[in-house]
């Protein structure tokens, strides 16, 4: 019996020492020491001394484990480390009472990808997943969990938290074009009364950005971004269409008649092809005449159309795509059939002048050219927004507005303004019924101001500026005004100036200074830069860009370079040259003025006629180009100049010249375009016996339909254009004295 214990004692020690390499491998438990364990499913399990369980074991094969929150009515509280080693398990639940992970507890678990947390105050230890960057968690965004994915780079899903799919989005365009396909649409999302913030609240996720760039229907996804303190949840989508960019032009050709109109514009990338609508006389309702099934076709001829009768047309580019069409935008031109009547107009016809001679409240000097440039004008002119003719001039301490009677031309009120600057470029009209003064001074120091524009009420009150700096770059302005003009147009509620100016580094140029006249800031939609540039001219079109014309010396520029700026066409062209050297100051030409019609830009000036050395001794002519932004050439029936310029051979097509003089020379001239888009054209000549001035009527493709009239021994105005208002234009001249004289020409209609 004795022996028997004893043998039982030393079977007892054995046991206890193989156990102990046992025990060492097992987990040890951040809980009180386990007092018993148990099975429970396929869940094995120990119970502590504090009566909590841990889940030691799990031998089932299903993808979705939920980890129980009791078991024998004992509280759940943590999974052990190594306790889930499953390969096929893909989302684990966590219930509320789970207090710890420890490390590694589901390392071995490869296959999971969700994992959900119901406690905030769930902890997990370092390495509890074997990659958690790529599991999503879903707990709640100020939960331990929540931490856990984010310093691990892993996705979370909020519970409990407010989902977006009852959100209102908005987005800034239901519809873009596919060269801005790529740009940041605006997003706004609204829920419960509240505008949410990109980044903190939501994500956007957009299309690729090949997918972007093709056309048809877009949808960006907006979900709730991840760890967002407002408890976010879920996504919503929002859709947009990426529509064919629209052509960039729509115009019409030299060949209009009584009955047709030629169509012509630029063709677009990657659509089917084209609509064209037609809105006849006044009607508002535009109606399908054509539809063009080739992407290459550029032009079209409207036929059996009313003779002296304005039709107005939109080009729409179209694409099909799955069975489904997608239109652009459309691009506008307005036209005018021709009256089939047959010009017998002389120049002798009867001329309707009015002058008024103004007493002015200072002196101001002559507006002329100054040898090969022009200056500011020492009187600047416009149509305020009332339709009055107005005009305006610098004094040595005051700016003075004087608001005429267009019958009378007396000056019914005039406002007198304190000068902000010693330099005055210009003062305009705006729409909004403002002042707007253009200053600058001279300044070669960085930070100091050299270029302002400055807005006052009607009355002549202050408003506010918007001021240009000296920073000190060579590029930069230091004097304004300098060797050329100050050219102002507006452009919705954008002032554009165009002006010259010598930078920090002593080269001349132009430059382009615009504003927001709302905001009077600084505003970048629209420029150009030609360098030397000696005269500025600037044209708003109707399809919102800007055209500037310069007077330049230079390279590809030496001659009258035209460039159009804006988001609707971007195009430059050099359709007239000069003979001589890059940067050869003379030039034997100045710039006229430039307008818009169907056929194109109306580009008039005068210049030598030869392309050679020959220039140098002849007298200028006036010409006239329209040059088309469709082909960025001129489509008038004209001569071609042959020659030189720059050292490089150069041709000029569609050059009009509507003067010969042999014992005279053009000084100024000017354009405008009145009721039917016929072209007005004003010039100055000049000879032994004095200074006269004419005008000649044209039609949009050039027709004469009123020849040289002579108007009387009267100056133009060589520094600022013509204002065309009713049948009557205006312009007014400076002798350098304290009066101003004011003309107006009556024109009357054409048919």
């Amino acid at each position: 019996m004795n022996v028997n214990k004893r043998s039982l004692g030393m079977l007892t020690a054995v046991l206890f020492l193989l156990c102990v390499p046992v025990c060492a491998a097992l987990p040890q438990l951040s809980a009180q020491a386990a007092e018993f364990s148990g099975v429970y499913g396929d869940f094995t399990y120990a119970v502590s001394s504090a009566g909590t369980i841990t889940v030691t074991g799990y031998s089932g094969s299903n993808e979705k484990l939920v980890i129980p929150s009791k078991i024998d009515r004992k509280a759940v509280t943590s999974i052990a480390s190594g306790a889930v080693r499953a390969s096929k398990v893909r989302e684990v639940q966590l219930p509320d009472s789970i207090r710890t992970v420890e490390p590694r507890a589901f390392y071995f678990s490869y296959s999971i990808t969700e994992v959900t947390v119901k406690g905030k105050n769930t902890l997990i230890g370092d390495e509890a997943f074997f990659n958690p960057s790529q599991i999503t968690f879903v707990c709640a965004a100020d939960s331990r969990a929540a931490a856990f994915a984010r310093e691990n780079g892993a996705k979370v899903l909020l519970n409990g938290g407010v989902s977006l799919a009852g959100a209102k989005v908005t987005l800034g365009k239901t519809s873009v074009c596919q060269s801005d396909a790529s740009d940041k649409i605006s997003v706004t999302v609204k829920l419960n009364g509240k505008t949410l913030k990109e980044g903190r609240d939501y994500t956007c996720f957009w299309p690729s950005v090949s997918e972007r760039g093709t056309v048809g229907k877009k949808t960006v996804t907006i979900k709730a971004a991840d760890y967002n303190p407002n408890n976010y949840t879920g996504s919503i989508k929002a859709s947009y269409t990426v529509v064919p960019d629209s052509s960039k032009e729509l115009g019409s050709t030299k060949k209009i008649t009584a009955s047709s109109i030629q169509l012509i514009w630029s063709t677009v990338d990657g659509a089917s092809g084209y609509k064209i609508y037609r809105c006849d006389g006044t009607s508002k309702k535009y109606k399908l005449i054509k539809t063009i099934q080739k992407r290459s076709v550029s032009s079209y001829t409207d036929k059996g159309l009313k003779k002296d009768t304005r039709y107005r047309y939109r080009i729409v580019a179209w694409k099909k795509v799955n069975g489904k069409t997608y239109n652009s935008a459309g691009t506008n031109l307005e036209a005018y059939t021709e009256s089939g009547k047959t010009v017998t107009v002389k120049s002798s016809k009867k001329v309707k002048i009015q002058t008024k001679n103004i007493t002015l409240k200072e002196k101001v000097r002559t507006q002329n050219y100054d040898q090969q440039w022009a200056r500011v004008s020492a009187v600047s002119d416009f149509i305020d927004s009332q339709g009055r003719y107005t005009i305006a001039y610098s004094g040595s301490k005051y700016v003075y507005i004087s608001i005429l009677n267009n019958a009378s031309l007396k000056a019914a009120k005039t406002i007198k303004i304190k000068k902000r600057y010693d330099k005055v470029g210009a003062v305009a009209g705006g729409p909004d019924g403002n002042y707007y003064i253009v200053w600058g001074q001279e300044s070669w120091k960085s930070g100091k101001v050299v270029l302002a524009v400055s807005k006052y009420n009607k009355n002549g009150k202050y408003v506010k500026s918007c001021l240009s700096y000296n920073t000190g770059d060579h590029m930069d302005t230091a004097d304004p005004f300098h060797s050329g003009n100050c050219a102002v147009t507006f452009q919705g509620n954008v002032l554009v100036c165009s002006y010259a100016r010598q930078m920090n580094n002593v080269h001349q140029s132009n430059d382009v200074f615009c504003v927001n006249i709302k905001t009077m800031t600084r505003d970048t939609s629209y420029s150009s830069y030609v360098s030397h540039s000696f005269d500025q001219k600037i044209l708003a079109r109707e399809n919102g860009d800007v055209v500037f014309a310069n007077l330049g010396d230079g390279g590809s520029t030496r001659g009258f370079a035209l460039a159009e700026s804006g988001l609707a066409n971007r195009w430059s062209a050099t359709p007239f040259h000069f003979y001589g050297n890059s940067g050869e100051n003379f030039t034997n030409a100045r710039l006229g003025g430039i307008a818009k019609v169907s056929t194109g830009i109306v580009l008039v000036g005068s210049s030598a006629p030869s392309m050679s050395e020959k220039f140098r001794k002849e007298n200028q002519q006036l010409f006239i180009q329209i040059v088309s932004p469709v082909t960025q050439k001129s489509m008038l029936s004209g001569s071609r100049r042959k020659g030189s310029s720059c050292g490089s051979s150069r041709t000029d097509t569609g050059v009009k010249w509507l003067t010969n003089y042999k014992d005279a020379s053009v000084t100024a001239s000017a354009v405008a375009v009145m009721e039917r888009q016929q072209i007005l054209v004003l010039w100055e000549k000049e000879s032994s016996a004095g200074t006269e001035s004419y005008y000649m009527v044209l039609s949009p493709t050039g027709k004469i339909l009123q020849k040289a009239t002579r108007i009387g021994k009267i100056s133009l105005n060589a520094c600022e254009e013509i204002k065309y208002k009713n049948g009557c234009v205006y312009w007014t001249t400076a002798n350098g004295k304290k009066t101003a004289s004011v003309h107006k020409l009556y024109i009357g209609k054409f048919k």
